[in-house]
C-alpha cells in the first residue's frame, strides 16, 4: 500500500512538468541609424521591444534596450507622447546637454520596475528640433539614444505620411 501511495504522488510530477515550451514571433516595426522596435508575441501578451547604441559611452560599443507591455494601446500612446512633444513653442531653455543641445522639454514615463523613459526635446542652433530617449534601468544607469528627427520618428514606429 505504501508503495502504491508512494507511485501516485510522483506520478503529477512526472507527467505533467512546469517546463513547457513557449512559442514567440519577434516582428520589427520600424528601424533608423541606431534604433530598432520590435514587436514580440506570445500566446499571453505582446511586448514591445526598443534597441538602441547607448551613446553615453562613445569609446565602446555598448547597446541598450528597454521593454514593454501592450496593456491597451500602450505602444499608440508612446508614438502620440513622442510626437505631442515636437510642438513646444516659445519655451524656455530647461538646460544644456550633451554636445551643446539646449533642451527645451523633458518627459518622464515610468515603465514599471523601478525604470524610466524620458523624451527629450532639444536643439543645436538652428538645427530643427530634435528626439531622443533618455532610459534608466532599475540600478539608475543612464543610456541615450541618438538624436531623431519627426521623419525619423515616424519611420520608426512604422507610420507613413
Amino acid at each position: 500500500m505504501k508503495k502504491l501511495l508512494l507511485i501516485l504522488l510522483c506520478l503529477p510530477m512526472i507527467g505533467f512538468g512546469q517546463i513547457q515550451k513557449v512559442e514567440k514571433t519577434t516582428t520589427n516595426v520600424g528601424s533608423v541609424v541606431g534604433l530598432d522596435i520590435n514587436k514580440i508575441d506570445t500566446p499571453n501578451n505582446v511586448e514591445y521591444e526598443v534597441i538602441f547604441r547607448n551613446l553615453k559611452y562613445v569609446e565602446i560599443n555598448v547597446i541598450s534596450k528597454f521593454t514593454f507591455f501592450e496593456t491597451g494601446s500602450d505602444f499608440e500612446n508612446l508614438y502620440s507622447m513622442i510626437i505631442d512633444g515636437y510642438s513646444f513653442e516659445n519655451t524656455k531653455v530647461l538646460y544644456k546637454h550633451a554636445l551643446n543641445y539646449k533642451i527645451y522639454n523633458e518627459v518622464t514615463i515610468d515603465i514599471g520596475s523601478n525604470r524610466t523613459v524620458s523624451l527629450l526635446y532639444g536643439k543645436k542652433g538652428f538645427a530643427p528640433i530634435s528626439f531622443k530617449f533618455l532610459y534608466k534601468d532599475e540600478l539608475g544607469i543612464e543610456s541615450w539614444s541618438y538624436w531623431l528627427s519627426k521623419k525619423q520618428i515616424n519611420k520608426l514606429f512604422g507610420k507613413t505620411l
